[in-house]
């Protein structure tokens, strides 16, 4: 960017004083742009349009229509782009006019935010059974309608983030519940004997927890977590997950 500290502005004639406006909408009396700071406004325009890979459509830039609005966007976050958002509860980045909407499974106006509806929007032929970013009459999604109001959002509250298995099966925001491979356990160090055998609960014949040294454990219809007291009581909160800090997730608009 040009050092415009280089142009004195305090006294003197043009471009050595401080510009003034005109005296009227035809007259001539102040002051004109100069070389310098016309080239530094378009060397700045061009760089930004490079770094966006837009070129320049020879459009007058309006509200609206402007190239420059949307170069900004596209290096500093797209539409559909899901933040990670470390603010405190109590703050709503969309109400500090950051182009941000919480993941909470509400519905939006689309008229209110037309270019992340057609970013995201599952498409006529999914929107009667896509489990988020469909249209519907209502906020709270429950009357689809390809044609409706309203863009139902994904709801991500208390849910990890994992991307598209290669294999498809998955649509964009769908709930998955959690899963545990079947599998046994086969102690080393000379306890051949002592194996535990898991099964699917959902699938599986029995969902029979066994161990060779003690078959006297059942698992339940609860899904609880039996002690074998080697390493201390299970945690059993219904649920498995890592170490984790919590924030909330934002879909950019």
């Amino acid at each position: 960017m040009k050092d415009y500290s280089t142009i004195a502005n305090t006294s003197g004639s043009f471009p050595d004083v401080v510009a003034v406006n005109a005296s009227g909408p035809s007259a001539t009396d102040g002051t004109p742009y100069i070389k310098q700071f016309v080239d530094d406004l378009w060397g700045a325009a061009q760089a930004l349009m490079d770094a966006a890979f837009i070129a320049p459509n020879g459009v007058t830039e309006a509200a609206g229509a402007s190239q420059r609005l949307e170069a900004i966007r596209r290096i500093s976050g797209y539409p559909g782009e899901i933040i990670a958002w470390g603010g405190r509860l109590a703050i709503d980045p969309y109400s500090l006019g950051i182009r941000l909407l919480l993941l909470d499974g509400s519905g939006v106006l689309r008229s209110d935010f037309p270019e992340l509806d057609s970013i995201v929007y599952v498409g006529d032929g999914n929107n009667g059974s896509a489990p988020a970013f469909y249209h519907a009459d209502d906020e709270a999604g429950t009357i689809r309608n390809t044609a409706g109001n309203y863009l139902i959002l994904a709801d991500a509250r208390g849910l990890f983030l994992r991307g598209v298995p290669s294999g498809g099966g998955r649509e964009i925001g769908d709930f998955q519940d959690s899963s545990l491979q079947d599998h046994y356990h086969e102690t080393q160090e000379g306890l051949t004997g002592n194996i535990c055998y898991s099964e699917n609960l959902t699938t599986g014949s029995g969902g029979v927890l066994r161990d060779i040294a003690q078959m006297t454990t059942t698992q339940s219809a609860s899904k609880k977590v039996i002690a074998r007291g080697i390493s201390g009581a299970p945690v059993d909160l219904f649920e498995t997950y890592p170490d984790n800090t919590a924030v909330r997730f934002f879909i950019r608009y």
